[in-house]
């Protein structure tokens, strides 16, 4: 979730709302990021080619992160705990409550290198965005 507003927030002009998905971050990473000049010099890129190529490095990744998001009622949700109700044989409801901490996630197949990059370039965009706050 934190990957998917964040995206949400560099991307947005801040007049108008962003787009209502969860399929923002992978797009951002691999079509929007390259593009930030803030973000790229935050990660110390001087060279746009370069930092473009460090970008493709962590597209698996962000792929990975993005396809965790929900997808709605009748598929698992691995951001909030979720309800799956049903009616008794007596006649009431009977709700269960499941957490994600018992979801069996997906095995993470990301080298220390494509992880470490990946919260490099996350660094880079919190920085971008202190910039960018109103000094007080």
């Amino acid at each position: 979730m934190a990957t998917e507003k964040l995206a949400k927030g560099l991307l947005s002009d801040g007049a108008k709302p962003p787009e209502l998905t969860h399929k923002i971050f992978f797009k951002f990473v691999r079509n929007e990021a390259g593009e930030f000049e803030n973000v790229r010099v935050a990660r110390g890129f001087d060279d746009k080619a370069a930092f473009n190529s460090f970008l493709r490095g962590i597209w698996s990744i962000a792929q990975f992160i993005q396809d965790l998001h929900p997808s709605g009622v009748t598929l698992l949700n691995t951001e909030y705990p979720w309800e799956q109700r049903a009616l008794a044989e007596n006649g009431i409801i009977q709700v269960h409550v499941h957490v994600p901490i018992r979801h069996e996630w997906e095995e993470w197949t990301f080298s220390s290198a494509e992880e470490s990059d990946l919260r490099k370039f996350l660094d880079g965009c919190f920085l971008a965005v202190e910039e960018d706050l109103p000094k007080v």
